[in-house]
Protein backbone atom coordinates (compact mmCIF):
# COMPACT_ATOMS: atom_id res chain seq x y z
CA UNK A 1 0.00 0.00 0.00
CA UNK A 2 2.85 2.38 0.78
CA UNK A 3 4.52 1.74 -2.59
CA UNK A 4 1.20 2.16 -4.37
CA UNK A 5 0.56 5.39 -2.49
CA UNK A 6 3.98 6.73 -3.49
CA UNK A 7 3.50 5.69 -7.11
CA UNK A 8 0.06 7.25 -7.41
CA UNK A 9 1.10 10.41 -5.59
CA UNK A 10 -1.43 9.80 -2.80
CA UNK A 11 1.03 9.37 0.08
CA UNK A 12 0.28 12.71 1.77
CA UNK A 13 -3.49 12.46 1.39
CA UNK A 14 -3.58 8.88 2.72
CA UNK A 15 -1.20 9.71 5.56
CA UNK A 16 -3.68 12.37 6.67
CA UNK A 17 -6.40 9.74 7.24
CA UNK A 18 -6.68 8.03 10.63
CA UNK A 19 -7.10 4.52 9.21
CA UNK A 20 -3.84 4.70 7.26
CA UNK A 21 -1.89 5.93 10.30
CA UNK A 22 -3.35 3.17 12.48
CA UNK A 23 -2.42 0.62 9.82
CA UNK A 24 1.18 1.82 9.99
CA UNK A 25 1.13 1.66 13.80
CA UNK A 26 -0.29 -1.87 13.67
CA UNK A 27 2.29 -3.11 11.18
CA UNK A 28 5.14 -1.57 13.17
CA UNK A 29 3.85 -3.05 16.43
CA UNK A 30 3.59 -6.54 14.98
CA UNK A 31 6.99 -6.18 13.32
CA UNK A 32 8.62 -5.11 16.59
CA UNK A 33 6.92 -7.97 18.46
CA UNK A 34 8.23 -10.40 15.86
CA UNK A 35 11.74 -8.91 15.94
CA UNK A 36 11.85 -8.98 19.75
CA UNK A 37 11.08 -12.70 19.70
CA UNK A 38 14.53 -13.55 18.34
CA UNK A 39 16.47 -16.20 20.22
CA UNK A 40 19.17 -13.80 21.38
CA UNK A 41 16.72 -11.37 22.98
CA UNK A 42 14.71 -14.17 24.60
CA UNK A 43 17.88 -15.78 25.95
CA UNK A 44 19.41 -12.67 27.51
CA UNK A 45 16.40 -10.42 28.21
CA UNK A 46 13.45 -12.77 28.67
CA UNK A 47 11.44 -10.47 30.94
CA UNK A 48 11.83 -7.57 28.50
CA UNK A 49 10.76 -9.84 25.64
CA UNK A 50 7.78 -11.18 27.60
CA UNK A 51 6.33 -7.81 28.62
CA UNK A 52 7.12 -6.05 25.34
CA UNK A 53 5.60 -8.89 23.33
CA UNK A 54 2.30 -8.69 25.22
CA UNK A 55 2.19 -4.88 25.00
CA UNK A 56 3.16 -4.74 21.32
CA UNK A 57 0.66 -7.41 20.27
CA UNK A 58 -2.11 -5.66 22.23
CA UNK A 59 -1.25 -2.36 20.53
CA UNK A 60 -1.04 -4.11 17.16
CA UNK A 61 -4.44 -5.77 17.56
CA UNK A 62 -6.06 -2.51 18.64
CA UNK A 63 -4.42 -0.61 15.78
CA UNK A 64 -5.44 -3.26 13.25
CA UNK A 65 -9.02 -3.13 14.51
CA UNK A 66 -9.14 0.67 14.23
CA UNK A 67 -7.51 0.47 10.79
CA UNK A 68 -9.96 -2.11 9.46
CA UNK A 69 -13.08 -0.37 10.80
CA UNK A 70 -13.01 1.99 7.83
CA UNK A 71 -13.23 -0.96 5.40
CA UNK A 72 -15.74 -2.98 7.47
CA UNK A 73 -13.29 -5.84 8.12
CA UNK A 74 -13.19 -5.43 11.88
CA UNK A 75 -14.81 -8.81 12.59
CA UNK A 76 -11.60 -10.55 11.48
CA UNK A 77 -9.57 -8.56 13.99
CA UNK A 78 -12.12 -9.09 16.72
CA UNK A 79 -11.78 -12.85 16.15
CA UNK A 80 -7.97 -12.61 16.35
CA UNK A 81 -8.19 -10.54 19.53
CA UNK A 82 -10.65 -13.03 21.06
CA UNK A 83 -8.28 -15.95 20.41
CA UNK A 84 -5.31 -14.01 21.79
CA UNK A 85 -7.22 -12.86 24.90
CA UNK A 86 -8.49 -16.39 25.51
CA UNK A 87 -4.92 -17.70 25.32
CA UNK A 88 -3.69 -15.08 27.80
CA UNK A 89 -6.63 -15.84 30.12
CA UNK A 90 -5.95 -19.60 30.07
CA UNK A 91 -2.27 -18.97 30.86
CA UNK A 92 -3.17 -16.83 33.87
CA UNK A 93 -5.73 -19.37 35.12
CA UNK A 94 -3.19 -22.18 34.73
CA UNK A 95 -0.62 -20.15 36.66
CA UNK A 96 -3.12 -19.47 39.47
CA UNK A 97 -4.28 -23.09 39.60
CA UNK A 98 -0.89 -24.83 39.53
CA UNK A 99 1.19 -22.05 41.10
CA UNK A 100 4.73 -21.05 40.30
CA UNK A 101 7.23 -23.87 40.41
CA UNK A 102 10.74 -23.26 41.64
CA UNK A 103 13.75 -25.49 41.19
CA UNK A 104 17.15 -25.68 42.83
CA UNK A 105 20.21 -26.46 40.73
CA UNK A 106 23.40 -27.83 42.28
CA UNK A 107 26.66 -28.47 40.42
CA UNK A 108 27.89 -31.98 41.35
CA UNK A 109 30.81 -32.23 38.94
CA UNK A 110 32.09 -30.21 36.03
CA UNK A 111 29.54 -31.63 33.59
CA UNK A 112 26.86 -32.84 36.01
CA UNK A 113 24.06 -30.86 37.63
CA UNK A 114 21.39 -31.95 40.06
CA UNK A 115 18.04 -30.21 39.64
CA UNK A 116 15.59 -30.56 42.55
CA UNK A 117 11.95 -29.57 42.13
CA UNK A 118 10.18 -29.42 45.51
Amino acid sequence: MACQSQGLGKWNSRLATYWYCWGIIGILSFWLADASASYTIRKHLYEVFFISNIVLVAIGLAAAWIHSRAQLYEHFHIACAAVWCFDRFVRIVRLCYFGIRTAHATVLEERTMKISIP
